[in-house]
């Protein structure tokens, strides 16, 4: 099943809001935690049971609810965010405990007289501790897995006389150990404020990013299939808009190439004929033409030769039809493996046989050449023998195919009158057209040594185009 944008979306902001809010929360509280206890440490919870005290003595004597009223309002004060502790301290204090706060009012013999809230159990303190009670002062503290404060004064009549003792009891537990125990009170409104977050950026993500991808992965996929006539057309100005003009645009260049390249690929189909034909059927033609003009001047003198060579023109008008054929025929001649060499060493006789040509082979390394250029080395050397016979007046021919490590040297050398100006025409152009066909191909042609014409052509093997059994 695939995870769309917006699930991701939502589950990254889950993923990474949660350890962020408690964090947050975590070191906040523990901020607070720490000044509430360095405000209660400078003594201001100490005061506040001084000045309460003295307000309970100015009262006194009460009765139990009276007293208990007086405790629950100052505990309430005490707990109150505003107005109670010094700042917004107090915040802490709904944060990590319900009841902070316990207050009591006990006799000289320690009994207890009120208690704020009313069901906080009685402290239990000797007659001899609360005696030597006066001033507001701590009794009690520790720091270990909670902030535990006892404070204590003595509730002294308007006649002077000891009345009671008030006690403050604080009990605030760590922050780590609340947050192992149990949820704040904030923690829903924070899921409710994640939850709701999520859902707005997801609903956001569908309307404005990911529809409009989708159609971006919809023109993508017609382009895919040759179909430019599809555009994203979205008129946004912020990102994706931009990038969908950008594609746009992308699609209507990729367009006008495409049409360029199959004009182009027209053209050079169209060379590619032009030339097979320049190489095949136009040379075989004219040597069919020598042929046949030798066949007539022979007829009267010398019969025999005459008709060995119409019989010679006969194979070459045999061969030309077949080449015909081939070429209509995909333009491709399948030779059979292993017979190449043969192939080529019976192309280039035919050649040599038209003007009584001496011929030296060497074409060791024709079994070497891969299939893909077989055809157009077939008609590259075709090409070179015709011009040997055409402008050459050579008694000698010699061609040889060898390799040395990754790079094949075809040479054809004549002994001929050598190179006339203008004499190159289309067939040397033809010849550097097919070199160029093949990896790192260099093309010479220029005297040959003593006299006549060398024609070299070397080019580079690379891997791919090797046999699996002849790497």
């Amino acid at each position: 099943m695939r995870i769309g944008l917006m699930l991701k979306l939502a589950g990254f902001f889950l993923a990474l809001a949660l350890p962020a809010l408690v964090l947050v929360e975590g070191a906040v509280v523990w901020v607070e935690y720490r000044e509430l206890r360095a405000l209660v440490d400078r003594g201001a919870l100490a005061r506040a049971t001084a000045e309460e005290a003295e307000a309970i003595g100015g009262a006194w004597p009460a009765g139990r609810r009276e007293l208990e009223r007086a405790l629950n309002n100052w505990v309430l004060r005490l707990e109150r965010p505003r107005g109670g502790l010094e700042g917004e301290i107090s915040y802490v204090l709904m944060e990590l405990s319900a009841t902070p706060f316990r207050a009591y009012l006990v006799d000289a013999e320690g009994a207890l007289l009120a208690a704020a809230p009313p069901d906080a159990p009685a402290p239990q303190l000797h007659a001899s501790e609360l005696q030597r009670i006066d001033a507001a002062a701590r009794i009690a503290a520790s720091d270990a897995a909670e902030l535990h404060r006892v404070y204590a004064a003595a509730v002294r009549s308007a006649e002077g006389a000891r009345a009671a003792t008030l006690l403050l009891d604080l009990r605030v537990p760590a922050p780590w150990t609340r947050f192992t125990g149990q949820l704040s009170f904030e923690w829903p409104i924070l899921m409710g404020s994640l939850l709701v977050f999520a859902g707005v950026a997801g609903l956001f993500m569908s309307r404005w990013v990911t529809r409009r991808l989708r159609r971006i992965a919809a023109a993508a996929s017609r382009w895919r299939r040759g179909d430019f006539s599809h555009y994203i057309d979205d008129a946004s100005g912020d990102e994706l808009g931009e990038l969908a003009s950008d594609l746009d645009r992308m699609a209507l260049d990729l367009a006008e190439l495409v049409q360029t390249r199959a004009e182009l690929a027209r053209v050079g189909e169209r060379e590619r004929i032009a030339r097979d034909l320049h190489d095949t059927v136009k040379q075989h033609a004219f040597a069919l033409s020598l042929r046949l003009a030798a066949a007539e001047s022979l007829w009267g003198a010398q019969p025999e030769a005459a008709q060995a060579s119409l019989r010679a023109g006969r194979e070459l008008s045999e061969h030309l039809q077949r080449e015909l054929g081939l070429l209509l025929d995909q333009w491709n001649q399948p030779v059979p493996e292993g017979e190449y060499t043969h192939e080529l060493a019976r192309r280039i006789g035919v050649w040599a046989e038209t003007r009584g040509l001496a011929v030296e082979l060497d074409l060791a390394a024709a079994a070497d050449i891969p299939p893909p250029w077989r055809d157009g080395l077939r008609r590259l050397i075709d090409e070179a023998m015709a011009n040997v016979i055409k402008h050459a007046a050579a008694t000698r021919v010699q061609v040889s195919l060898r390799r040395e490590a990754d790079r094949f040297e075809l040479a054809i050398v004549d002994d001929g009158q050598g190179m006339r100006r203008g004499s190159g025409g289309r067939g040397l152009a033809n010849m550097q057209a097919r070199a160029a066909e093949w990896p790192e191909a260099r093309f010479a042609i220029g005297p040959a040594e003593g006299r006549g014409v060398a024609v070299r052509v070397s080019w580079r093997l690379k891997d791919e185009h090797l046999d699996p059994d002849r790497r």
